[in-house]
């Protein structure tokens, strides 16, 4: 098996050649890599840039709403309190109209 210079050199150029083209398609796919992360990343901050003022805005509701809570909401005791006292109101109220229309039928 003698090889002379000339297909020692065309092997070489041709291995050469090969590398290159594989290189090359190498570097063509993890620039397409790089660029696809890139993209998403910058997908991603974008919504959670958009996720943190819903939050921001939710948590100035929720804020809102606790600093109202004690004027709109009425607790079990002070409920039973009051519907105590209306009730006890509205039975003055019957026994003096039952009294004074017993009267006007007496009479």
């Amino acid at each position: 098996m003698d090889l002379d210079v000339k297909t020692l050199s065309l092997f070489a150029s041709l291995f050469i050649a090969w590398s290159a083209l594989l290189v090359g398609i190498i570097k063509w796919l993890v620039d397409r890599a790089v660029s696809s992360i890139e993209h998403r990343f910058t997908r991603n901050e974008n919504e959670h840039k958009s996720l943190r003022k819903a939050h921001e805005e939710l948590e100035k509701d929720y804020r809102s709403f606790l600093t109202q809570l004690p004027v709109m909401y009425v607790q079990r005791e002070d409920w039973i309190r009051f519907a105590t006292a209306i009730d006890a109101k509205l039975d003055r109220l019957w026994d003096r109209l039952v009294n004074t229309w017993g009267k006007k039928t007496d009479a």
